[in-house]
């Protein structure tokens, strides 16, 4: 991977919108957990009750990740359930 290159190297970088779990690398990113909530959240306030969630598999992806955490906190937040297919 080269940004474990960079990384053990102390190469300065900064990533944006994607942090590295367990390593030590700036990042600058969007709170892609309270947006995901929120989002979800506005539509239970508008009455849907069945809101789809459709991403490609996160393989590693934090960003993606985060948005899945915020949709199932919305979802456990409002008693609603979460239907998988």
């Amino acid at each position: 991977m080269r940004i474990l290159k960079l990384v053990i190297g102390q190469f300065p970088f900064v990533l944006v919108d994607h942090h590295l779990k367990g390593l030590p690398a700036g990042s600058i990113c969007t709170d892609n957990v309270t947006g995901a909530a929120k989002g979800t959240n506005h539509l239970f306030d508008l009455g849907h009750r069945h809101i789809a969630f459709l991403t490609p598999p996160p393989r590693d992806t934090t960003a993606i990740e985060d948005r899945i955490e915020g949709f199932v906190q919305a979802h456990t937040e409002s008693k609603a359930k979460i239907r998988t297919t």
